[in-house]
């Protein structure tokens, strides 16, 4: 972390000389003009610690095989362990995340830019269930730096109420997308955006409408691959797992194949009854459409032949902003992921859905998830005078709605509920403030057993912590603390 704060201070010092270079001097707003357009520097920084209440963490083993008889006749047996293991530490500090941006004008003032990159530390995904390891095989622990280039993109706004963007941008699909991460309410992200809709820049065109009562915007982006996968392993939605709209790890991976179409639009019937800001309501409804070549299988013409996975989101929130304080957000999500069956071989091998989808039926092929959650709070600050806001969120995501053990045991353990308990002091507003945290995970996996349609029987032991007798869930909450400080 001390090469990130090293370099984000290096940078901060050259382009204070380059402003300080600069032929104009800087007017009221922090804005530096020179020869060729204007510039303004702005950026976020937040910091805090972890502790975990709970001090269990879910292991996954390794399928074991063997045979059992039904009927008279000796059929395959898959059995899935599940089971906690004990945090190595149960209080860690981090630097959850570092922004600089430059934007502006150049040469014309209908002519834009967006530059900014991000640096910070984050948990390794743990995709498999297994923890990570290095290059020479030792396990990874505590927290990965990162910098990563961030918006990077050129605006046009020549039509009246139309802005036409080109470049690296982040699409607002969800409620989290759609605001600055300095204006969180939470330190914790709902689980949409936590496992399937990460904040992933895309690149492509975007075509944005905004007027006082309804904004609107169309993007075309390179295409993702598309891979909510179980890696080799069942009974337990890995996190991270069902993400199709980029690749934390290749956040640039971008897929030049068939492209994704997002459309959103956003509704503001208060403002048409003349109501002011601080009595603000927000609808928003935005559909993610994705059909990328995957797997880049060619033909004798070396022609891309199939495209495997279709995928469609639909998303709707709405933001309400009381007069005297009280703040409702509620959020639903709906995502179907429908795969080829032309190649069963390719589409429903252990890569993809698990062993058990070797059959392609009407619902091998097709996966949906659906996710919603609703938050309430009370800001003490407009009618008291205390900077001060308490809020509570309910948290919900089923992976896999199918919720049948015979034809997906994992469809049958994967949901996934929190809730949420936050403080918020605003020191200056979104500023400077304090957060604080604390998450109460819900989530109690179980144990059963299902027969496949060829008899073959799936097992998932969930286990406890010495792995002798039979258990439900884990302990895992988690008590955050955050500092914000953002210009």
């Amino acid at each position: 972390m001390k090469k990130l704060l090293f370099l984000a201070a290096i940078l901060a010092v050259l382009f204070a000389a380059t402003l300080a270079f600069a032929e104009d001097k800087k007017d009221e707003t922090g804005t530096a003009t020179v020869s060729v357009g204007q510039i303004s520097v702005d950026g976020s920084f937040k910091a805090g610690l972890n502790y975990y209440v709970g001090n269990q963490e879910l292991n996954v083993g390794t399928p074991t095989t063997g045979t059992t008889t039904v009927n008279g006749k000796k059929v395959p047996t898959y059995t899935q362990i599940l089971q906690p293991e004990q945090r190595d530490q149960n209080l860690e500090f981090a630097v959850n995340y570092f922004r600089l941006g430059f934007k502006g004008w150049i040469i014309d003032k209908r002519v834009t830019y967006d530059l900014n990159m991000i640096a910070g530390e984050v948990n390794p995904i743990y995709a498999s269930g297994a923890k990570p390891v290095d290059k020479n095989g030792n396990a990874l622990t505590g927290t990965i730096s990162t910098i990563t280039p961030n918006d990077m993109r050129l605006g046009f706004h020549y039509i009246p109420y139309v802005s036409i963007y080109f470049g690296r941008m982040l699409p607002a699909f969800t409620y989290f997308d759609s605001v600055p991460t300095e204006y969180y309410k939470t330190i914790e992200q709902p689980l949409i955006d936590q496992n399937i809709v990460h904040r992933d820049r895309e690149t492509g065109v975007n075509f944005a409408l905004n007027t006082i009562y309804l904004a609107a915007n169309l993007g075309i982006y390179n295409g993702r691959q598309y891979f909510p996968v179980y890696e080799d392993m069942w009974g337990y939605m890995p996190k991270g797992a069902n993400n199709p709209m980029g690749n934390v790890a290749t956040i640039w991976g971008d897929e030049n194949t068939g492209k994704d179409i997002h459309f959103g639009v956003i509704g503001k019937p208060l403002v048409a009854l003349g109501k002011e800001h601080m009595d603000d309501l927000r609808i928003r409804a935005s559909l993610w459409y994705g059909l990328p070549l995957d797997g880049f299988k060619k033909n004798a013409n070396n022609s891309l032949t199939e495209h495997d996975t279709k995928v469609t989101f639909i998303d709707a929130d709405i933001d309400y902003l009381g007069p005297n304080g009280w703040t409702v957000i509620g959020e639903i999500f709906y995502g179907q992921y429908v795969w080829d069956k032309r190649d069963a071989s390719a589409n429903f091998g252990p890569l993809r859905m698990g062993p058990w989808t070797g059959v392609a039926d009407s619902t091998a092929n097709t996966l949906t998830t659906m996710s919603y959650n609703l938050m309430a709070g009370y800001n003490f600050g407009p009618v008291f005078q205390v900077p001060i806001e308490l809020l509570a969120r309910y948290d919900w995501w089923d992976p896999d709605t199918l919720n049948n053990a015979a034809k997906r045991p994992t469809s049958v353990n994967d949901q996934l509920t929190d809730i949420t308990g936050c403080f918020n002091y605003y020191i200056k507003y979104y500023n400077a403030m304090i957060r604080l945290d604390y998450i109460h995970h819900m989530q109690q996996w179980k144990s059963y057993s299902g027969a496949a349609a060829d008899g073959t029987q799936y097992n998932i032991e969930m286990l406890n912590l010495a792995g002798t007798a039979k258990s439900t869930g884990i302990r895992n909450d988690a008590l955050k603390f955050e500092a914000q400080v953002s210009f």
